[in-house]
Protein backbone atom coordinates (compact mmCIF):
# COMPACT_ATOMS: atom_id res chain seq x y z
CA UNK A 1 0.00 0.00 0.00
CA UNK A 2 1.40 3.70 -0.71
CA UNK A 3 1.67 5.87 2.11
CA UNK A 4 2.20 8.99 -0.11
CA UNK A 5 -2.03 9.49 0.97
CA UNK A 6 -1.81 8.71 4.00
CA UNK A 7 -2.08 11.66 6.85
CA UNK A 8 -3.05 12.38 10.56
CA UNK A 9 -7.18 11.40 11.14
CA UNK A 10 -8.56 12.86 14.27
CA UNK A 11 -11.08 10.22 15.29
CA UNK A 12 -14.18 11.27 17.47
CA UNK A 13 -15.63 8.50 19.03
CA UNK A 14 -19.25 8.22 20.23
CA UNK A 15 -20.38 8.99 24.39
CA UNK A 16 -19.49 5.59 26.27
CA UNK A 17 -17.23 3.85 23.83
CA UNK A 18 -14.42 2.15 25.25
CA UNK A 19 -11.45 4.03 23.97
CA UNK A 20 -8.89 1.71 24.89
CA UNK A 21 -10.76 -1.25 22.95
CA UNK A 22 -11.38 1.04 19.36
CA UNK A 23 -7.48 1.59 19.81
CA UNK A 24 -6.55 -2.10 20.08
CA UNK A 25 -9.07 -2.75 17.49
CA UNK A 26 -7.15 -0.68 14.84
CA UNK A 27 -3.63 -0.98 16.01
CA UNK A 28 -4.11 -4.87 15.91
CA UNK A 29 -5.92 -4.82 12.50
CA UNK A 30 -8.75 -7.30 13.56
CA UNK A 31 -11.67 -6.58 10.60
CA UNK A 32 -14.71 -5.85 12.80
CA UNK A 33 -16.44 -4.32 10.82
CA UNK A 34 -16.52 -3.54 7.34
CA UNK A 35 -15.91 0.16 8.10
CA UNK A 36 -12.97 -0.82 9.66
CA UNK A 37 -9.10 -0.70 7.39
CA UNK A 38 -8.76 -4.46 8.14
CA UNK A 39 -4.78 -4.09 8.91
CA UNK A 40 -2.51 -2.95 11.63
CA UNK A 41 -2.96 1.14 11.50
CA UNK A 42 -0.21 3.10 13.35
CA UNK A 43 -1.54 5.00 16.59
CA UNK A 44 -0.52 8.60 15.93
CA UNK A 45 -1.50 10.00 19.17
CA UNK A 46 -3.51 8.57 21.72
CA UNK A 47 -4.36 11.28 23.30
CA UNK A 48 -4.60 10.30 26.81
CA UNK A 49 -6.03 13.52 28.40
CA UNK A 50 -8.76 13.65 26.05
CA UNK A 51 -11.56 11.65 26.70
CA UNK A 52 -12.68 10.68 23.04
CA UNK A 53 -10.46 12.08 20.66
CA UNK A 54 -7.52 9.35 18.94
CA UNK A 55 -5.16 10.37 16.14
CA UNK A 56 -3.98 7.48 13.49
CA UNK A 57 -2.41 7.43 10.08
CA UNK A 58 -4.77 6.14 7.73
CA UNK A 59 -5.39 7.06 3.94
CA UNK A 60 -8.32 9.23 2.59
CA UNK A 61 -10.49 6.39 1.30
CA UNK A 62 -9.62 4.81 4.72
CA UNK A 63 -10.71 7.79 7.10
CA UNK A 64 -14.03 8.50 5.05
CA UNK A 65 -14.83 4.87 4.69
CA UNK A 66 -14.52 4.84 8.73
CA UNK A 67 -16.76 7.17 9.11
CA UNK A 68 -19.34 4.73 8.94
CA UNK A 69 -18.12 2.88 12.16
CA UNK A 70 -21.00 3.38 14.54
CA UNK A 71 -19.00 4.52 17.26
CA UNK A 72 -17.32 7.15 15.49
CA UNK A 73 -19.18 10.87 15.43
CA UNK A 74 -16.69 12.08 12.72
CA UNK A 75 -13.08 11.72 11.01
CA UNK A 76 -11.18 13.93 10.37
CA UNK A 77 -8.03 13.46 7.28
CA UNK A 78 -5.38 16.03 8.20
CA UNK A 79 -5.32 18.78 10.63
CA UNK A 80 -7.75 21.78 10.23
CA UNK A 81 -5.87 23.98 7.99
CA UNK A 82 -5.48 21.42 5.60
CA UNK A 83 -9.59 20.68 5.57
CA UNK A 84 -9.75 24.66 4.88
CA UNK A 85 -10.69 25.58 8.48
CA UNK A 86 -9.71 28.48 10.17
CA UNK A 87 -9.74 30.42 13.52
CA UNK A 88 -10.91 33.55 14.29
CA UNK A 89 -12.42 35.67 17.13
CA UNK A 90 -16.18 36.61 16.67
CA UNK A 91 -15.27 40.49 16.61
CA UNK A 92 -15.50 43.01 14.01
CA UNK A 93 -13.92 46.21 13.28
CA UNK A 94 -14.85 48.98 15.65
CA UNK A 95 -17.65 50.75 14.98
CA UNK A 96 -17.36 54.30 16.70
CA UNK A 97 -20.87 55.46 15.10
CA UNK A 98 -22.49 52.82 17.32
CA UNK A 99 -21.60 54.37 19.83
CA UNK A 100 -24.96 56.09 22.29
CA UNK A 101 -22.91 58.89 21.37
CA UNK A 102 -20.46 59.36 18.59
CA UNK A 103 -17.62 60.14 20.77
CA UNK A 104 -14.99 57.85 22.42
CA UNK A 105 -15.15 59.62 25.39
CA UNK A 106 -14.05 57.97 29.05
CA UNK A 107 -16.64 59.20 30.55
CA UNK A 108 -18.89 56.44 28.40
CA UNK A 109 -19.40 52.85 30.34
CA UNK A 110 -21.08 49.67 29.20
CA UNK A 111 -24.37 50.80 27.88
CA UNK A 112 -25.05 46.52 28.17
CA UNK A 113 -25.44 47.36 31.87
CA UNK A 114 -28.30 49.22 32.24
CA UNK A 115 -30.07 47.57 28.81
CA UNK A 116 -30.20 44.22 30.86
CA UNK A 117 -31.32 45.39 34.10
CA UNK A 118 -34.05 46.96 32.80
CA UNK A 119 -37.43 45.04 31.14
CA UNK A 120 -37.99 47.50 27.98
CA UNK A 121 -35.28 49.87 26.37
CA UNK A 122 -34.40 52.38 29.15
CA UNK A 123 -32.43 54.67 26.26
CA UNK A 124 -34.71 57.74 25.11
CA UNK A 125 -31.97 59.69 23.81
CA UNK A 126 -27.81 58.66 23.47
CA UNK A 127 -26.87 59.02 27.01
CA UNK A 128 -28.42 57.39 30.62
CA UNK A 129 -27.46 58.63 33.97
CA UNK A 130 -28.07 55.30 35.38
CA UNK A 131 -26.87 53.57 39.02
CA UNK A 132 -26.28 50.48 39.15
CA UNK A 133 -27.13 48.86 42.68
CA UNK A 134 -26.42 45.38 42.80
CA UNK A 135 -26.60 42.66 45.41
CA UNK A 136 -24.92 39.73 43.37
CA UNK A 137 -21.53 40.01 41.57
CA UNK A 138 -20.07 37.01 40.94
CA UNK A 139 -18.28 36.17 44.62
CA UNK A 140 -16.81 32.62 44.61
CA UNK A 141 -17.13 32.32 40.98
CA UNK A 142 -14.11 31.11 38.37
CA UNK A 143 -14.72 32.90 34.93
CA UNK A 144 -12.36 31.90 32.15
CA UNK A 145 -11.41 34.48 29.37
CA UNK A 146 -10.42 31.76 26.57
CA UNK A 147 -9.60 33.79 23.92
CA UNK A 148 -5.89 36.43 23.02
CA UNK A 149 -5.21 36.41 26.86
CA UNK A 150 -4.94 39.23 29.07
CA UNK A 151 -3.12 42.12 30.05
CA UNK A 152 -2.05 41.18 34.01
CA UNK A 153 -1.46 44.90 34.19
CA UNK A 154 -4.66 46.50 33.33
CA UNK A 155 -6.47 48.36 36.64
CA UNK A 156 -9.88 46.43 35.86
CA UNK A 157 -9.19 43.42 37.42
CA UNK A 158 -8.76 45.35 41.09
CA UNK A 159 -11.36 44.11 42.94
CA UNK A 160 -13.71 47.05 44.11
CA UNK A 161 -11.61 48.22 46.98
CA UNK A 162 -8.93 48.77 44.43
CA UNK A 163 -6.67 46.60 47.03
CA UNK A 164 -5.95 43.52 45.00
CA UNK A 165 -5.96 41.49 41.84
CA UNK A 166 -8.75 39.31 40.67
CA UNK A 167 -6.67 38.02 37.58
CA UNK A 168 -5.59 34.62 39.15
CA UNK A 169 -1.87 33.89 36.89
CA UNK A 170 -1.74 30.43 37.01
CA UNK A 171 0.61 27.50 35.25
CA UNK A 172 -2.20 26.27 33.11
CA UNK A 173 -0.54 22.46 32.68
CA UNK A 174 0.13 22.69 36.66
CA UNK A 175 -3.37 23.49 38.27
CA UNK A 176 -4.62 20.69 35.45
CA UNK A 177 -2.36 18.14 36.41
CA UNK A 178 -1.28 17.88 32.81
CA UNK A 179 2.12 19.10 33.36
CA UNK A 180 3.31 15.99 31.39
CA UNK A 181 1.60 16.46 28.16
CA UNK A 182 1.18 20.59 28.12
CA UNK A 183 4.07 23.56 28.38
CA UNK A 184 2.82 26.42 28.73
CA UNK A 185 4.68 29.95 27.58
CA UNK A 186 6.49 32.15 29.27
CA UNK A 187 4.38 34.98 27.65
CA UNK A 188 0.84 33.22 28.24
CA UNK A 189 -0.21 36.60 30.09
CA UNK A 190 0.36 39.21 27.71
CA UNK A 191 -1.74 40.17 25.00
CA UNK A 192 -0.59 41.80 21.86
CA UNK A 193 -4.45 41.70 20.22
CA UNK A 194 -6.56 43.17 22.97
CA UNK A 195 -9.71 41.21 22.25
CA UNK A 196 -9.55 38.57 25.22
CA UNK A 197 -8.57 41.98 27.61
CA UNK A 198 -11.44 43.81 26.32
CA UNK A 199 -13.94 40.46 26.77
CA UNK A 200 -12.53 40.03 29.94
CA UNK A 201 -13.54 43.98 31.41
CA UNK A 202 -17.21 43.28 30.10
CA UNK A 203 -17.49 39.68 32.21
CA UNK A 204 -15.71 40.68 35.07
CA UNK A 205 -14.13 44.21 35.19
CA UNK A 206 -14.59 46.49 37.94
CA UNK A 207 -15.54 49.42 36.42
CA UNK A 208 -17.33 47.96 32.68
CA UNK A 209 -18.04 43.94 34.06
CA UNK A 210 -21.16 42.29 35.78
CA UNK A 211 -18.94 39.91 38.16
CA UNK A 212 -17.26 42.64 40.02
CA UNK A 213 -16.36 39.92 42.13
CA UNK A 214 -15.59 36.72 40.74
CA UNK A 215 -11.99 35.06 40.39
CA UNK A 216 -10.63 35.71 36.35
CA UNK A 217 -8.63 33.38 34.66
CA UNK A 218 -6.97 33.70 31.09
CA UNK A 219 -6.67 30.87 28.67
CA UNK A 220 -4.92 32.05 25.23
CA UNK A 221 -5.58 30.24 22.32
CA UNK A 222 -5.58 32.98 19.45
CA UNK A 223 -4.03 35.73 17.92
CA UNK A 224 -0.98 35.05 20.30
CA UNK A 225 2.28 33.50 19.81
CA UNK A 226 2.02 31.82 23.51
CA UNK A 227 -1.21 30.65 22.87
CA UNK A 228 -2.60 26.42 23.65
CA UNK A 229 -4.34 24.33 21.06
CA UNK A 230 -7.91 24.31 21.56
CA UNK A 231 -8.33 20.93 22.60
CA UNK A 232 -5.36 21.55 25.08
CA UNK A 233 -7.17 24.49 26.81
CA UNK A 234 -10.53 22.80 27.21
CA UNK A 235 -8.69 19.46 28.22
CA UNK A 236 -7.02 21.54 31.14
CA UNK A 237 -10.34 23.57 31.94
CA UNK A 238 -11.97 20.21 32.57
CA UNK A 239 -9.55 18.70 34.89
CA UNK A 240 -8.62 21.96 36.27
CA UNK A 241 -12.57 21.99 37.39
CA UNK A 242 -12.68 18.23 38.27
CA UNK A 243 -9.35 18.91 40.54
CA UNK A 244 -11.27 22.03 42.71
CA UNK A 245 -11.94 21.05 46.07
CA UNK A 246 -15.33 20.42 47.21
CA UNK A 247 -17.01 23.56 49.78
CA UNK A 248 -18.61 22.15 52.41
CA UNK A 249 -21.58 23.22 51.45
CA UNK A 250 -20.88 20.21 48.68
CA UNK A 251 -20.26 22.10 45.61
CA UNK A 252 -17.39 23.73 44.00
CA UNK A 253 -16.44 26.75 42.59
CA UNK A 254 -18.43 27.31 39.44
CA UNK A 255 -16.22 27.28 36.11
CA UNK A 256 -18.06 30.03 34.09
CA UNK A 257 -16.02 30.07 30.46
CA UNK A 258 -16.69 32.58 27.73
CA UNK A 259 -15.92 31.65 24.24
CA UNK A 260 -15.79 34.50 21.75
CA UNK A 261 -14.05 33.18 18.59
CA UNK A 262 -15.13 30.80 16.27
CA UNK A 263 -13.72 28.70 13.04
CA UNK A 264 -14.79 29.60 9.79
CA UNK A 265 -14.37 28.08 6.01
CA UNK A 266 -13.82 29.87 3.02
CA UNK A 267 -16.10 29.20 0.37
CA UNK A 268 -13.97 27.74 -2.76
CA UNK A 269 -13.82 25.15 -5.23
CA UNK A 270 -17.41 24.69 -5.11
CA UNK A 271 -18.79 22.28 -7.50
CA UNK A 272 -23.27 22.31 -6.63
CA UNK A 273 -24.50 21.57 -2.92
CA UNK A 274 -28.24 20.54 -1.80
CA UNK A 275 -30.52 23.26 -0.85
CA UNK A 276 -33.53 22.05 1.41
CA UNK A 277 -33.38 18.86 0.32
CA UNK A 278 -32.78 19.83 -3.58
CA UNK A 279 -29.48 19.11 -5.22
CA UNK A 280 -27.95 22.40 -7.10
CA UNK A 281 -24.76 22.96 -9.50
CA UNK A 282 -23.21 25.93 -9.67
CA UNK A 283 -19.22 26.91 -8.82
CA UNK A 284 -19.97 30.23 -6.74
CA UNK A 285 -21.84 30.92 -3.72
CA UNK A 286 -25.68 31.23 -4.10
CA UNK A 287 -27.07 33.71 -1.71
CA UNK A 288 -30.70 32.52 -2.08
CA UNK A 289 -29.26 29.38 -0.76
CA UNK A 290 -28.61 31.41 1.92
CA UNK A 291 -24.74 31.11 1.45
CA UNK A 292 -24.12 35.03 2.48
CA UNK A 293 -21.72 37.34 0.83
CA UNK A 294 -21.58 41.07 2.98
CA UNK A 295 -18.84 43.23 3.85
CA UNK A 296 -19.11 41.33 7.79
CA UNK A 297 -17.83 38.14 5.94
CA UNK A 298 -15.50 39.27 3.40
CA UNK A 299 -12.17 38.51 3.68
CA UNK A 300 -9.45 41.12 2.40
CA UNK A 301 -7.03 40.34 -0.74
CA UNK A 302 -9.15 38.36 -3.22
CA UNK A 303 -12.74 38.99 -2.92
CA UNK A 304 -13.80 35.74 -1.10
CA UNK A 305 -16.15 35.08 1.76
CA UNK A 306 -15.98 32.60 4.71
CA UNK A 307 -18.82 30.50 6.69
CA UNK A 308 -19.38 29.41 10.11
CA UNK A 309 -18.05 25.55 10.22
CA UNK A 310 -18.33 23.09 12.73
CA UNK A 311 -15.15 20.89 14.00
CA UNK A 312 -16.07 17.62 15.52
CA UNK A 313 -13.06 16.76 17.53
CA UNK A 314 -13.42 20.34 19.17
CA UNK A 315 -17.49 19.94 19.94
CA UNK A 316 -16.33 16.58 21.50
CA UNK A 317 -14.08 18.18 24.01
CA UNK A 318 -17.27 20.83 24.79
CA UNK A 319 -19.77 18.14 26.00
CA UNK A 320 -17.00 16.87 27.67
CA UNK A 321 -16.53 20.44 29.80
CA UNK A 322 -20.10 20.37 30.18
CA UNK A 323 -20.58 16.58 31.43
CA UNK A 324 -17.46 17.96 33.93
CA UNK A 325 -19.66 20.60 35.06
CA UNK A 326 -18.05 23.13 33.37
CA UNK A 327 -20.92 26.34 32.62
CA UNK A 328 -19.90 27.47 28.63
CA UNK A 329 -21.06 30.52 26.80
CA UNK A 330 -20.51 30.99 23.22
CA UNK A 331 -20.28 34.36 20.75
CA UNK A 332 -22.90 33.47 18.02
CA UNK A 333 -20.27 34.93 14.82
CA UNK A 334 -20.17 37.73 12.72
CA UNK A 335 -21.51 35.79 9.81
CA UNK A 336 -24.67 37.20 9.20
CA UNK A 337 -25.46 33.77 8.57
CA UNK A 338 -28.16 31.44 9.73
CA UNK A 339 -27.61 29.00 12.60
CA UNK A 340 -30.36 26.23 12.68
CA UNK A 341 -31.30 23.24 15.16
CA UNK A 342 -31.28 19.38 13.89
CA UNK A 343 -34.63 19.24 13.50
CA UNK A 344 -34.57 22.85 11.01
CA UNK A 345 -35.13 22.93 7.21
CA UNK A 346 -31.79 24.24 6.65
CA UNK A 347 -29.25 22.37 9.30
CA UNK A 348 -28.07 20.35 6.17
CA UNK A 349 -28.09 22.57 4.11
CA UNK A 350 -24.33 22.05 2.02
CA UNK A 351 -21.96 22.72 -0.90
CA UNK A 352 -19.56 20.57 -2.11
CA UNK A 353 -16.05 21.31 -1.79
CA UNK A 354 -13.86 19.67 -4.96
CA UNK A 355 -10.75 19.50 -2.16
CA UNK A 356 -12.55 18.39 1.22
CA UNK A 357 -15.92 17.36 0.27
CA UNK A 358 -19.05 18.01 1.55
CA UNK A 359 -19.77 21.13 3.92
CA UNK A 360 -22.52 22.44 5.76
CA UNK A 361 -22.89 25.71 6.32
CA UNK A 362 -25.91 26.66 8.55
CA UNK A 363 -25.13 24.36 11.36
CA UNK A 364 -23.05 26.95 13.15
CA UNK A 365 -19.38 27.36 14.68
CA UNK A 366 -18.12 25.46 16.92
CA UNK A 367 -17.65 26.44 19.78
CA UNK A 368 -21.78 28.10 18.97
CA UNK A 369 -24.55 25.84 19.14
CA UNK A 370 -22.83 22.85 20.34
CA UNK A 371 -25.33 20.94 22.14
CA UNK A 372 -25.77 22.75 25.44
CA UNK A 373 -23.77 25.77 25.26
CA UNK A 374 -25.36 29.21 25.53
CA UNK A 375 -24.94 31.01 22.23
CA UNK A 376 -25.18 34.89 22.56
CA UNK A 377 -26.31 37.08 19.29
CA UNK A 378 -25.51 40.65 19.13
CA UNK A 379 -28.11 43.98 19.45
CA UNK A 380 -27.64 46.97 17.83
CA UNK A 381 -27.64 50.14 19.77
CA UNK A 382 -29.63 51.96 17.43
CA UNK A 383 -34.13 52.22 17.71
CA UNK A 384 -35.31 50.20 17.28
CA UNK A 385 -33.82 47.77 18.88
CA UNK A 386 -32.88 44.95 16.81
CA UNK A 387 -29.76 42.30 15.56
CA UNK A 388 -26.65 43.66 14.66
CA UNK A 389 -26.56 42.81 10.78
CA UNK A 390 -23.41 41.17 10.86
CA UNK A 391 -24.89 39.00 13.65
CA UNK A 392 -25.54 35.54 13.07
CA UNK A 393 -29.43 33.81 13.97
CA UNK A 394 -31.89 31.17 13.87
CA UNK A 395 -33.05 29.03 16.07
CA UNK A 396 -29.18 28.12 17.48
CA UNK A 397 -29.33 31.50 18.75
CA UNK A 398 -30.61 31.28 22.70
CA UNK A 399 -30.49 34.77 23.73
CA UNK A 400 -29.49 38.25 22.21
CA UNK A 401 -27.34 41.11 24.05
CA UNK A 402 -25.45 44.32 23.83
CA UNK A 403 -22.75 44.19 21.27
CA UNK A 404 -22.50 47.20 19.34
CA UNK A 405 -20.13 49.90 20.24
CA UNK A 406 -19.03 48.63 23.80
CA UNK A 407 -16.55 50.18 25.77
CA UNK A 408 -13.88 48.09 27.76
CA UNK A 409 -10.72 47.89 28.77
CA UNK A 410 -7.73 47.11 26.30
CA UNK A 411 -4.01 46.97 26.65
CA UNK A 412 -1.53 49.87 25.67
CA UNK A 413 0.30 49.05 22.12
CA UNK A 414 -2.59 46.66 21.04
CA UNK A 415 -3.75 45.75 17.45
CA UNK A 416 -7.13 46.78 18.47
CA UNK A 417 -5.86 50.36 20.13
CA UNK A 418 -4.18 50.58 17.04
CA UNK A 419 -6.89 50.05 14.48
CA UNK A 420 -10.05 51.53 16.77
CA UNK A 421 -8.36 54.40 19.03
CA UNK A 422 -8.54 54.96 22.39
CA UNK A 423 -8.94 57.04 25.28
CA UNK A 424 -7.67 56.94 29.04
CA UNK A 425 -9.03 54.56 31.70
CA UNK A 426 -10.98 56.93 34.02
CA UNK A 427 -8.88 55.18 37.64
CA UNK A 428 -5.34 55.35 35.72
CA UNK A 429 -4.76 57.45 32.71
CA UNK A 430 -1.42 55.27 32.30
CA UNK A 431 -4.33 52.77 30.98
CA UNK A 432 -6.54 52.50 28.04
CA UNK A 433 -9.90 51.72 27.14
CA UNK A 434 -11.78 51.81 24.12
CA UNK A 435 -15.18 51.06 21.71
CA UNK A 436 -16.21 47.91 19.71
CA UNK A 437 -18.19 45.87 18.01
CA UNK A 438 -19.20 42.13 17.21
CA UNK A 439 -20.93 39.02 18.86
CA UNK A 440 -17.57 38.85 20.95
CA UNK A 441 -19.10 41.49 23.28
CA UNK A 442 -22.38 40.40 23.88
CA UNK A 443 -21.19 36.92 24.44
CA UNK A 444 -19.24 37.86 27.87
CA UNK A 445 -22.47 40.30 29.07
CA UNK A 446 -24.28 36.78 29.25
CA UNK A 447 -21.22 35.47 31.10
CA UNK A 448 -21.09 37.83 33.42
CA UNK A 449 -24.80 38.24 34.30
CA UNK A 450 -24.19 33.89 34.91
CA UNK A 451 -21.36 34.70 37.04
CA UNK A 452 -23.18 36.73 38.88
CA UNK A 453 -26.19 33.84 39.54
CA UNK A 454 -23.85 31.08 39.95
CA UNK A 455 -22.91 32.91 43.11
CA UNK A 456 -25.92 32.23 44.50
CA UNK A 457 -26.79 29.07 42.81
CA UNK A 458 -23.50 27.19 42.35
CA UNK A 459 -25.00 23.84 42.09
CA UNK A 460 -26.53 24.91 39.00
CA UNK A 461 -25.05 23.06 35.95
CA UNK A 462 -25.27 23.70 31.79
CA UNK A 463 -28.75 22.79 31.32
CA UNK A 464 -30.12 24.57 34.42
CA UNK A 465 -27.72 27.79 33.79
CA UNK A 466 -29.10 27.69 30.11
CA UNK A 467 -32.96 27.56 31.18
CA UNK A 468 -32.77 30.23 33.79
CA UNK A 469 -30.74 32.66 31.24
CA UNK A 470 -33.77 31.72 28.58
CA UNK A 471 -36.55 31.93 31.13
CA UNK A 472 -35.50 35.01 32.54
CA UNK A 473 -34.69 37.08 29.21
CA UNK A 474 -37.11 39.79 28.54
CA UNK A 475 -39.23 38.62 25.55
CA UNK A 476 -40.62 40.03 22.08
CA UNK A 477 -38.43 43.19 23.11
CA UNK A 478 -36.27 42.72 19.68
CA UNK A 479 -38.02 44.35 16.34
CA UNK A 480 -38.06 42.86 13.38
CA UNK A 481 -37.21 44.92 10.79
CA UNK A 482 -39.57 45.66 7.86
CA UNK A 483 -40.17 43.26 4.85
CA UNK A 484 -38.24 45.88 2.48
CA UNK A 485 -35.13 44.31 3.93
CA UNK A 486 -33.67 41.08 3.21
CA UNK A 487 -33.90 37.63 5.23
CA UNK A 488 -30.55 38.36 6.61
CA UNK A 489 -31.91 41.54 8.91
CA UNK A 490 -34.38 38.86 10.84
CA UNK A 491 -33.84 36.66 13.57
CA UNK A 492 -34.64 33.93 11.27
CA UNK A 493 -36.42 31.48 13.91
CA UNK A 494 -33.98 32.36 17.20
CA UNK A 495 -36.37 33.04 20.02
CA UNK A 496 -36.80 36.61 20.98
CA UNK A 497 -35.32 37.14 23.96
CA UNK A 498 -33.05 39.88 25.47
CA UNK A 499 -30.80 39.06 28.06
CA UNK A 500 -32.22 39.88 31.68
CA UNK A 501 -30.35 40.38 34.92
CA UNK A 502 -33.23 40.34 37.34
CA UNK A 503 -30.89 41.10 40.45
CA UNK A 504 -31.07 45.10 40.40
CA UNK A 505 -32.29 46.27 43.65
CA UNK A 506 -29.79 47.17 46.84
CA UNK A 507 -31.79 44.09 48.41
CA UNK A 508 -30.41 40.12 47.87
CA UNK A 509 -31.58 38.90 45.09
CA UNK A 510 -33.94 35.63 46.64
CA UNK A 511 -34.59 32.19 43.83
CA UNK A 512 -37.55 30.59 44.20
CA UNK A 513 -38.00 27.17 43.94
CA UNK A 514 -34.88 25.02 43.61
Amino acid sequence: MSTEDQNKAVVTLQVGVDVDAFIEDMVSGTNHNEHMPGRRVELYNEKPDSLRNVDFVLTRDEAEKLKGDPRIIDVRYGTKIENGIFLRPSATDSEKLYSKSNTLTNTHYNWGIPACVNSTNPFVSTDLNFTHSYPLAGGGVDVVIQDSGIDPNHPEWLNLSGTASRLQQVNWPTVSGLTGTYTQDPNHYTDPDGHGTHVAGTVAGRLYGWAKEANIYAITIIDNAAAFGISASFNMIRQWHNLKSTTSTGYKRPTVVNMSWEYYKIYENITGGIYRGTPWTATTPQSLYGMVQTIYNRLTGPTRYYHPVRVASVDADIADCITAGVILVAAAGNDAHKIDITTGLDYNNSYTDSVNGTTYYHRGATPNNTSGVLTVGSVKFAQPEGKSFFSNAGPGVNVWAPGEAIMSAIPVGSTIEGNSGSTSYPLNANYKVTKISGTSMASPQVAGVVACMLGARPNYNQSQTKTWVETQASTGRLTEIGSSYTDLAYLQGSGNKFLKQPFSSSIAWSFSGN
